[in-house]
């Protein structure tokens, strides 16, 4: 099964595009973290469409394990959104961490 955040994430993208196509409007998308959204931007450029997107350094260096940590007030200050997903965006961009969440 699909998971729904990806899936949104991607068709976000997808019809992002499509408007920017129909509108022949450059299109920057920030916060990427799936390779399924990734993959639909890729295949526009492909196309010669000006789009372009990014993830976020916190996706590529912050690890579950920092998160898990008892201290309330230190594994605070990691907290961010999307959570689940950090290690799989980081390993798409070419990080490797040993666990996933």
């Amino acid at each position: 099964m699909f998971p729904v955040r990806l899936f949104t994430e991607a068709e976000a993208v997808r019809r992002a595009i499509y408007l920017a196509g129909q509108t022949d409007t450059p299109l920057y998308i920030a916060h990427m973290t799936c390779r399924e959204a990734i993959a639909e931007l890729q295949k526009a450029k492909g196309t010669g469409q000006r789009v372009s997107g990014e993830t976020c350094t916190h996706y590529l260096t912050t690890t579950k394990e920092v998160l898990d940590n008892p201290d309330f007030n230190e594994a605070a200050k990691f907290v961010c959104s999307p959570l689940c997903g950090i290690v799989r965006t980081a390993r798409l961009f070419g990080r490797h961490y040993p666990t996933d969440c």
